[in-house]
């Protein structure tokens, strides 16, 4: 009676046998509908670059104001970017596995801690197949479990490689950024207080938020767009794609730094200067709106996905709904599925 299945997704999750029939159940029931798949590395990826980006922050402003080199921060930063780089070239090389071992997937490779427990989970997920879909109704259980595989590869696998999606989400980005410069702001605030100008204040306001909720974003996701080229390239071949798209990558930010310095020069002196930061500021969040909303980048993925069914019976199956999941299970189907002795 359940309407959604949230799946924490592993390269795991799909070797062992009993979370297979979790799937299984699900897939025969509703397809990919209701079906959430977060990625368990976006959550490793994300806190990873929060602490390490935070943490060369601190060391970068503890250098500059001990030392007064003003570049401590750009040349941090800029070392971390490239070590970025890397590890979206690395997570796109794990994506790649990952699809090419859905494509391949067989219930049959999969792993059981209790061997004695293969049988009843294989004879479970044919009578759920059987059920949903009338043509397998006289097929062997090989033949229901191939079906099976089929449907694991064609519906789960995309679903999965569209949960994966891009690593660089906004909301990931935005996050990240904002830790590291939003205590900068509130400190500025503080100066208010103190004779700092309101306008100062301002501008530096409006420059945190167009780096922080735009260009942040937009350049996190040109890096891993870059990362993600040529991952064919090995050894010095790679080493020298990723200097050089390290480079293109740097052109990009200080056309950014330089275009949002002039802009808040420009509003420390005349409100018309801080329209043109709104403004320039309002064309960043659009284009974050073209290349993040549209694709669906965010985490919880699923039900707006497409869906495919194998047969018109399973397509029935999705008409009936609760009335077949409440109806048919508990007198049917319910009376052909096993439980291990011990699970």
């Amino acid at each position: 009676h359940s309407d959604e299945m949230v799946v924490v997704y592993t390269d795991v999750y799909l070797q062992k046998l009993w979370t297979v029939y979790e799937v299984a159940s699900w897939l025969a029931l509703h397809g990919t509908k209701g079906m959430i798949v977060l990625p368990s590395v976006r959550a490793l990826a994300l806190f990873t670059a929060i602490a390490v980006l935070y943490l060369a922050a601190i060391i970068s402003f503890v250098i500059e104001f001990h030392t007064g080199f003003r570049l401590a921060y750009a040349i941090v930063v800029n070392v971390i970017d490239f070590v970025g780089m890397v590890v979206f070239r690395c997570l796109h090389r794990e994506k790649a596995a990952m699809s090419a071992r859905l494509a391949n997937f067989s219930v049959n490779s999969c792993i059981c801690f209790k061997e004695s427990d293969r049988p009843v989970v294989y004879g479970n997920i044919v009578a759920l197949m059987k059920e949903v879909d009338g043509s397998l109704e006289d097929a062997s259980d090989e033949a229901t479990l191939a079906a099976f595989d089929a449907l694991v590869r064609q519906d789960l696998s995309g679903l999965v490689t569209v949960s994966l999606g891009r690593f660089a989400c906004w909301r990931h980005a935005a996050v990240i950024s904002a830790v590291i410069w939003f205590p900068h702001l509130l400190d500025l605030l503080a100066g208010v207080k103190y004779g700092m100008p309101l306008r100062l204040w301002s501008s530096w306001a409006i420059h945190v938020l167009v780096w922080d909720l735009g260009l942040y974003p937009l350049l996190t996701a040109c890096m891993e767009v870059l990362a993600s080229r040529f991952l064919h390239f090995r050894g010095l071949r790679e080493a020298a794609w990723l200097l050089c798209a390290h480079l293109l990558w740097l052109v990009f930010a200080l056309g950014a730094v330089f275009a949002t310095d002039s802009l808040q020069a420009a509003a420390d002196q005349s409100n018309r200067g801080v329209l043109a930061f709104l403004v320039f500021g309002a064309a960043v969040y659009f284009a974050n709106y073209l290349l993040f909303s549209r694709p669906r980048c965010c985490l919880r993925l699923g039900g707006a996905m497409p869906t495919t069914r194998l047969t018109s019976e399973t397509a029935r199956s999705e008409r009936v709904g609760t009335d077949m999941i409440g109806e048919v299970l508990p007198s049917t189907l319910a009376q052909n599925l096993e439980l291990p002795e011990c699970n």
